[in-house]
């Protein structure tokens, strides 16, 4: 029960950071935040603080941190540079927290990074040994698991898929090319989250049932 209890707190730790990132380097660029959320769906709870609508919804498996879309005001009138510097700023909150975790677990992110990749090919490999011996020798495992999750965060996040943030790198580059193109991006965006979903849903049957 309590490895469970690290985990889900492990979790929402890796979103909100993430989410963070996003958020700051928004403001810190001059972008309006709507509303800054841990999980997706209906909201459970929200406070209205700062003119951002902070929500807790209810499935925890990531989250999001809605941007001012206005064609005048809006994130997308910005700079690619800015623009992608609002991206990457996500994955680099989660990187950065991992390393963090490594050099308090182990006194070294180099091998912080070899022990996660470890894990994480053993997880889909289902190499269980491998795995308890790794485990069995880790000093602290709510930080193992805080730094594997945002090392995961980061990669996963830095896939070419649309609503992830490696899907934005590349569809930024087609806002010249594409008519009418926030409403494209609103689109691509949702057939993204949808791809997703399904195929969180099949790796967490594969991961536990078969």
């Amino acid at each position: 029960m309590i490895g469970w209890l690290y985990f889900f707190l492990a979790l929402l730790i890796t979103v909100f950071i993430h989410e963070l990132g996003h958020m700051l380097i928004a403001l810190l660029c001059r972008v309006k935040v709507l509303a800054f959320s841990l999980g997706f769906g209906k909201v459970l709870l929200h406070k209205q603080l700062w003119n951002i609508d902070f929500r807790l919804s209810l499935f925890p498996l990531g989250g999001y941190c809605k941007l001012d879309e206005d064609l005048k005001t809006g994130w997308l009138t910005k700079k690619y540079s800015k623009k992608l510097f609002i991206i990457l700023a996500g994955v680099t909150a989660n990187l950065l927290l991992a390393f963090l975790c490594y050099y308090l677990n182990y006194k070294s992110i180099k091998l912080g990074l070899y022990i996660d990749l470890k894990l994480i090919q053993g997880i889909f490999t289902k190499d269980y040994d491998s795995i308890y011996r790794i485990v069995s020798i880790v000093p602290n495992l709510f930080l193992l698991q805080l730094g594997m999750l945002n090392l995961f965060s980061c990669l996963s996040n830095l896939l070419p898929i649309p609503a992830l943030d490696g899907g934005y790198i590349w569809l930024l580059l087609l806002e010249k090319k594409v008519k009418n193109f926030p409403k494209f991006l609103d689109k691509i965006t949702k057939v993204g989250f949808i791809v997703l979903t399904i195929v969180q849903f099949l790796l967490i049957y594969y991961l536990w049932f078969m």
